[in-house]
């Protein structure tokens, strides 16, 4: 038994360098076909989605990855974290229209807190980005009304992560290609914890129940004020800049191949 297991070990380590080496490669490839004159925007997932959609950006003076999901939303990029933040955020203290997102306790935070983690260069690049948000009378009278607010960093919808609570909640925003599957929407830790995370979406209830992503990658409702358990709670924020950045391949320390934004910016 014990020497089965160190088979199956060394299988899985050789599997998993394979797979390093061929998105080292991948990454490769793609930078010498454009003369290693990229943009962000080449390497989006609706462009490119053979391992090249991840960028690593500064917070606090940290490297850490992002997915490049669209080169077009609201004209352009969609930038996602790809870990969910340490900390947990409640979405709004309970109240009349609390599911409400403009102005809420996560959207403060996102545009506050958060964004003054990143650095100068990433703040400089984001631009106000209009997204599609449930109104205060949707959420009262369940009619079908949105409207359009600008944001430096917000939340996805349950519509842009092909949510099929149709009846639970109103479309906002348009279905991104990248969240094609269920497993697609399980996010993690850095410690590769998966958890639950928000979305911007209010569940059409009692004005205190939003939509999020369970921990297995499917919709569900939960309170505002839940941050654990199954409720929805972790944070995954977006933000936008444009297509055009130039970004360039370099290597770590480790022989690992990554997309950094160019030193010239």
């Amino acid at each position: 038994m014990k020497y089965l297991f160190l088979t199956a070990l060394v299988f899985v380590v050789s599997v998993f360098f394979y797979g390093c080496s061929d998105e080292n490669q991948n990454l490769s490839d793609l930078s010498e076909s454009k003369n290693q004159s990229l943009t962000i925007g080449d390497i989006a997932y609706d462009k490119n989605n053979s391992n090249g959609y991840r960028i690593y950006l500064k917070e606090n003076e940290n490297l850490i990855p992002f997915f490049v999901l669209t080169s077009d939303y609201d004209g352009y990029c969609l930038i996602l974290r790809e870990f969910l933040l340490d900390e947990y955020v409640v979405y709004n203290t309970p109240r009349e229209y609390a599911s409400y997102y403009a102005d809420s306790n996560i959207d403060v935070f996102l545009n506050q807190t958060y964004y003054s983690q990143l650095s100068q260069d990433i703040q400089q690049l984001i631009v106000p980005c209009k997204i599609e948000i449930t109104t205060k009378n949707a959420i009262d009278t369940h009619d079908n009304e949105t409207e359009i607010i600008e944001r430096n960093v917000f939340l996805l919808s349950a519509n842009e992560v092909n949510s099929s609570l149709s009846r639970a909640a109103i479309k906002e925003g348009k279905p991104l290609l990248f969240f094609d599957k269920t497993s697609k929407r399980i996010a993690t830790f850095d410690n590769l914890e998966s958890s639950s995370w928000l979305l911007r979406t209010p569940a059409l209830r009692d004005g205190n129940t939003i939509i999020g992503v369970a921990d297995d990658g499917s919709i569900g409702m939960g309170g505002i004020s839940t941050i654990t358990g199954s409720g929805v709670g972790a944070v995954r924020p977006g933000f936008c800049i444009p297509s055009n950045v130039p970004i360039t391949l370099e290597n770590t320390d480790t022989g690992e191949k990554r997309f950094l934004l160019n030193k010239k910016l």
